[in-house]
């Protein structure tokens, strides 16, 4: 063999070996770094899981520093609170306050709950008897708003998981959790509650934290760049381990459902993380895409720059030529490359700068102290200058005086990576001294971007816009006073109708006892049917003005079906009668013994529609059926209640205008029948108050069907019975209760009248004294209060004091005030012509035991006398 072949045969060898031993060396040290960082990565991620955590239990005592250190947190505050807590926590589905109320005090924590949120708040404890229950837990506030829509009121005391998480919560002052609950906003379904324990004006209750563990664990895991690692997220309290979120690799190419099983390798590490007091295990496991992302080319580098130097030291002499071509092949190709990335970079910043010049929005280039070092002509323009002029210039320089300190702030915040961009109205003073609106949005260019400068402005001139926000404010304050006058002008027309009508029926009702039959009888009874049509005009026009503006309110009270429906037809069979109509009541279904909704108004809305019935019928009969549809467990079932009549009917243009307000069927039935054209409107209105609504369907000459739906609750099957006339038969949860106006007043017990109206001083007294009292009147509040002392001093106290609202010297609600401040505590009875609801509240305010309203109802102001003096009341010890 040629010496120089052999020579270079020999080389080759011991290279190849060389490289060789040399790659596998590199190949192993390589393999443990690779081992060290996945350990390090690993440890971060659990790190970073667990401080989204404490991010949010560190929150959440922030909401509960919140409620120690306000005196009354409301609604708004609360919301603007849980806004702020809210930034940048995606995974935080809800924040909710939770008092902790007594059974005692239900009814108020409900009523309050009615005047903080809506007419129909309740508290939710259907899973249980909340009658016995021990104590409430109702979410009372709720951010954001679509969640205080679902959750308001829901009691958490109902449910054994989340009443022991507040138990815990409570014990221990620390934070506590629960999970995981059904909740279709989050992403695997479910959702976990953490609690902590608050205090706010006197009442104990929890702050709670609504999260999506999944959301988090996803979000913060997908935060780092992927690497081809497997993450699961166990809760370790429930059964087996229960999986809450998982992360797979998609370079793995591994199926979700096959995560836990891979999960049990030895090779997979696992954390220990809290949520409130629950343990939750992070899993990690790398895959072999993790390695191969890792590993460098150096070792194969190794061994084959090792191979190349054997093999290009042997073909050196034979390759040259070749290679020297090759080189030169790829000058010229990479030349050519480069030239045209040359031309299409400069087409593509051509295109760019002709965006910037020619943009219908004020375009600006800051540099790192916020100073203009390009801008457009639109820029220059909104600011009335040149963008010569302008360069140069800090932006600070061209904003009005009081928006530099907020602007410098953000824009130094920019200038730092504390954020990446801000938008916000700032007003800058163009160079003609005018103060223009202006919507900036301004954002930081990183590295890589095409901009030179670090900042990048948009302006949009907002003058119009402002403009138009300022005009629809002055029109909703302009709304606003038509609305408060209308309320003042009611208020003032009912003190004003009411009170002349008090003397009238008082009188008139008096007059008919003493002369009971003749002509003269007959003209008190026209007398008294048309002053109490007027009053119901009145209560009409208020209860329609009440429900407009929102200040109609409905109860939700267990009350009996048949009830209800026998007071209706008691009500109204004299009517019937007159006309010689049929009035009847039955079922076409199973009924419900009781139902939830409200008595008074589920009467109201009935007797306006069989008063309707009746009025427009004159021959054959009117007819109410009844049936019942059960919701799903634990949803309310729907009540149906169809009118049905035999009269003159409808067609399709008067059925058009039928709930318009102050409109019937067309003006010849207005003079045929009368009426107002209200009953319909408020009837339909209150309907949709208790959860349903009114369906009319009616034919000329063929009769009316009117049919009312309403809500009565959660009804179960076992709750029915198979007919009306057997719901009669039933006994009723509340003890029967004499009606007081039918109980003989105390024998000389003693009544103070304060009114200014000498006929309403008359009435009074004589309906009084002959109930069995003795009563002193008094003209006024100042009188009233120095009659009272006096009767203390003289150790002969009055029983009660029936106090008009609206009297001369001192009004009925001042002098309460002073009466209560001085130490009378026995009963005071209001007595006014105002009837709004606010009006009994501030009654009640002012001390009022009891509220009445004119025109006064013999019957009705002798129930509540009797309702106020009981037997063996106290003497009365004020100190006057």
């Amino acid at each position: 063999m040629n010496p120089r072949l052999h020579s270079t045969w020999t080389i080759g060898v011991l290279g190849i070996v060389a490289s060789t031993l040399l790659a596998m060396w590199l190949g192993s040290f390589e393999a443990g770094l690779v081992q060290r960082s996945l350990g390090d990565d690993l440890a971060r991620d659990a790190r970073m899981v667990d401080q989204a955590l404490l991010r949010i239990e560190d929150r959440l005592r922030g909401v509960q520093s919140m409620f120690r250190q306000s005196q009354a947190v409301d609604p708004d505050e609360f919301m603007i609170f849980a806004m702020s807590m809210s930034e940048n926590q995606p995974w935080v589905l809800a924040w909710q306050w939770v008092p902790t109320i007594g059974p005692m005090d239900l009814g108020a924590h409900e009523r309050l709950g009615r005047v903080q949120h809506r007419s129909d708040y309740a508290v939710h404890t259907a899973k249980r008897d909340s009658a016995r229950a021990a104590v409430h837990n109702p979410v009372f506030y709720v951010y954001p708003g679509a969640e205080k829509a679902k959750r308001l009121g829901d009691d958490l005391a109902a449910d054994p998981e989340s009443a022991a998480m507040l138990a815990r919560a409570t014990a221990t002052g620390k934070p506590a959790s629960c999970g995981p609950q059904p909740n279709a906003r989050a992403t695997r379904g479910h959702s976990y509650l953490i609690a902590l324990p608050a205090q706010n004006s006197g009442t104990s209750g929890h702050v709670l934290a609504e999260i999506d563990l999944a959301l988090l664990f996803e979000n913060t895991i997908t935060s780092v760049p992927p690497r081809g690692v497997h993450f699961a997220l166990a809760d370790t309290t429930r059964p087996q381990g229960e999986l809450v979120a998982f992360h797979a690799s998609r370079r793995a190419g591994l199926a979700p459902d096959g995560l836990l099983e891979a999960m049990r390798a030895p090779e997979a590490r696992h954390y220990e993380l809290r949520c409130g007091d629950r343990i939750l295990r992070m899993s990690s496991m790398a895959t072999g895409a993790y390695s191969a992302e890792r590993r460098s080319f150096a070792p194969f580098a190794t061994w084959m720059v090792g191979l190349l130097l054997t093999t290009s030291s042997m073909l050196w002499l034979l390759r040259n030529q070749r290679n020297a071509a090759f080189v030169e092949s790829q000058v010229v190709a990479r030349t050519k490359e480069l030239a045209d990335a040359n031309a299409r970079l400069s087409a593509s910043e051509a295109r760019a700068r002709a965006f910037f010049e020619l943009g219908i929005v004020g375009l600006a280039e800051l540099d790192a102290e916020s100073t203009v070092r390009r801008c457009n002509e639109e820029f220059a323009g909104m600011l009335g200058d040149s963008c010569a002029e302008l360069l140069g210039r800090p932006l600070l320089a061209l904003a009005e005086e009081g928006d530099r300190e907020a602007l410098g702030m953000v824009l130094r915040r920019l200038a730092d990576g504390e954020i990446g961009r801000h938008s916000g109205l700032v007003k800058f003073v163009r160079k003609d001294g005018a103060v223009v609106p202006m919507s900036l949005g301004v954002r930081a260019c990183r590295d890589g971007e095409l901009s030179r400068f670090p900042l990048l402005l948009v302006l949009v001139d907002m003058t119009e816009i402002v403009h138009l926000v300022d005009r629809l404010r002055e029109a909703k304050e302009q709304a606003d006073a038509a609305s408060q006058a209308k309320s003042e002008f009611l208020a003032n027309m009912s003190h004003e109708i009411r009170t002349p009508m008090t003397a009238i029926l008082g009188y008139t009702e008096m007059l008919r006892e003493a002369l009971p039959t003749g002509d003269a009888a007959q003209a008190l009874e026209v007398i008294e049917r048309n002053g109490k049509h007027l009053l119901v005009i009145l209560n009409d026009i208020l209860d329609l003005s009440k429900i407009e503006a929102g200040r109609m309110l409905v109860e939700q009270v267990k009350c009996p079906l048949a009830g209800i429906l026998d007071d209706t037809l008691e009500l109204m069979q004299a009517r019937a009668t007159g006309k010689g109509l049929l009035l009847s009541a039955e079922s076409t279904s199973p009924v419900p013994v009781l139902v939830s909704t409200d008595p008074t108004r589920l009467r109201q809305i009935l007797g306006n529609l069989v008063g309707n019935a009746i009025k427009f019928t004159e021959a054959g009969e009117v007819r109410i059926r009844v049936s019942c549809k059960l919701g799903a467990p634990g949803q309310s079932a729907q009540l149906c209640l169809l009118v049905v009549d035999t009269g003159v009917g409808m067609s399709a243009a008067q059925l058009a205008m039928l709930f318009q307000p102050f409109s019937q069927g067309d003006s010849s039935m207005t003079r045929r029948f009368g009426g107002t054209g209200l009953g319909l409107v408020i009837s339909k209105r209150l309907a949709q108050m208790l959860g349903g609504t009114i369906q009319v369907a009616s034919e000329p000459g063929r009769g009316t069907t009117f049919r009312l739906l309403v809500d009565v609750g959660p009804v179960m099957a076992d709750d029915l019975v198979p007919s009306l006339q057997e719901a009669r038969q039933q006994p009723n949860e509340a003890e029967p209760v004499a009606d007081p106006a039918r109980l003989p007043g105390p024998r000389g017990a003693r009544v103070l009248v304060a009114d200014d109206g000498p006929d309403n001083q008359r009435l009074l007294r004589a309906m009084l004294k002959k109930a069995g009292y003795r009563v002193q009147l008094a003209d006024n509040g100042a009188m009233a209060c120095e009659l009272v002392a006096a009767a203390a001093r003289e150790k002969q106290p009055f029983d009660l004091v029936v106090m008009d609202m609206q009297m001369p010297v001192l009004d009925g609600y001042a002098a309460t005030q002073q009466l209560r401040a001085a130490g009378f505590v026995l009963p005071i009875l209001a007595c006014t012509a105002h009837a709004m609801a606010e009006d009994r509240q501030r009654c009640l305010e002012a001390g009022c035991t009891d509220y009445t309203t004119k025109p006064i109802q013999r019957s009705e102001l002798l129930r509540k006398i009797a309702r106020c003096i009981k037997p063996g009341s106290p003497p009365n010890a004020m100190a006057l």
